[in-house]
């Protein structure tokens, strides 16, 4: 039980921290209505937990033995951040909703894939409560930082 507390808490206050998913939350929360960003909220849990479980089988292996892929990642997810910044500078201060700019599932989807501190917080994370070879543990961890995200 304090194992999954300790998921919880980690998993909060990962989800928490200022990031590139919080500030486009928040800005269409207010431009768009919290209803209208619920799928990218679902989306970025999606994609959060699929980061999740890649850094939980093995990943972080991989990448200790291919250490380029490290930056590869880094590159790909600064690039993605850096378009989406912007497109977020670009879209002014008009609270006009317009149905041709709604960011939906696979936008949040791809925002995580894409995102250095989702990785390197899964990286972390799995390497704290999962232990190697227990995939039992993994998905419960992914199963409640899921939760937590979506809460």
């Amino acid at each position: 039980m304090s194992a999954l507390l300790a998921m919880s808490l980690y998993a909060f206050s990962m989800s928490i921290t200022p990031g590139p998913v919080n500030v486009i939350i928040f800005s269409r929360a207010v431009k768009d209505g919290v209803g209208r960003t619920i799928p990218f909220v679902v989306g970025a849990t999606l994609g959060f937990s699929s980061v999740l479980f890649c850094a939980g089988v093995g990943l972080s292996l991989l990448i200790q033995k291919y250490v380029w892929l490290t930056n590869l990642v880094a590159l790909l997810g600064c690039g993605f951040i850096c378009y989406l910044a912007i497109q977020f500078f670009k879209s002014g201060s008009n609270l006009q909703s317009s149905s041709k700019s709604q960011i939906g599932v696979w936008s949040g989807v791809a925002l995580m894939i894409l995102n250095p501190k989702a990785w390197l917080a899964a990286i972390a994370g799995t390497s704290l409560f999962v232990e190697e070879g227990q995939l039992s543990q993994l998905i419960v961890f992914v199963y409640t930082a899921s939760f937590v995200f979506l809460v």
